[in-house]
């Protein structure tokens, strides 16, 4: 029998891609290497931002459970990377942290692209979430408006990453330096961007 899968991680309602929070918080992080310094100096310096202490640790878990999920090398690249790099970097930390958004990465919007249906509406991604809840009910027990919520953040997020404009998907074009990052996964993780195999296969050369 095959392992049962793990609920689908909701928790991302806040903010969006959050690229410039997570640069101020990895570059501090690598010089501590150490979350709890990393935090009271965030707070200290108010890094990320926020009015009240409550957001900022609030902000600063987020932003942790992204970097986090990312390994050294692509830690490294959003550390001292381009502007793109730092965002796909980022983009692909939401996608690692959270399996719902990498699921609609890659079964729905990469697929779209690869079969040039290039449109993508607001409500697709609440369409998937039904898809899904038939193998998972905390989505189906999610309000109207959680997913309302959700599904704003979600078209945010893949605005910044310049995944979608104009409701369009748009195709990828990645880096040396972001294909290199990516390739340091097991799992092709390269399938989150609109980007082809042949393609991908092509700057992996």
């Amino acid at each position: 029998m095959a392992p049962r899968k793990q609920s689908y991680l909701c928790s991302f309602t806040t903010g969006g891609l959050l690229v410039n929070e997570c640069r101020q918080v990895i570059e501090v992080f690598a010089r501590t290497k150490d979350w709890s310094a990393t935090l009271l100096e965030v707070r200290s310096k108010n890094l990320l931002q926020t009015r009240t202490m409550a957001t900022t640790d609030k902000r600063f878990r987020e932003v942790r459970r992204r970097l986090e999920s990312l390994n050294e090398c692509q830690q490294d690249l959003l550390l001292r990377g381009s502007h793109d790099e730092q965002i796909a970097m980022v983009w692909l930390g939401i996608c690692k942290s959270y399996r719902i958004i990498k699921e609609f990465a890659i079964e729905f919007v990469r697929d779209r692209f690869l079969t040039l249906q290039l449109t993508l509406n607001t409500t697709d991604f609440e369409k998937f979430l039904d898809s899904k809840s038939i193998w998972d009910a905390s989505l189906e027990a999610l309000t109207d408006s959680t997913r309302t919520k959700l599904k704003r953040v979600v078209t945010q997020m893949m605005k910044e990453a310049g995944i979608v404009a104009n409701g369009l998907i748009q195709p990828c074009v990645l880096s040396r330096a972001t294909v290199t990052a990516l390739m340091s996964d097991r799992e092709p993780l390269y399938q989150v961007f609109p980007v082809s195999d042949r393609d991908f296969a092509r700057l992996a050369g």
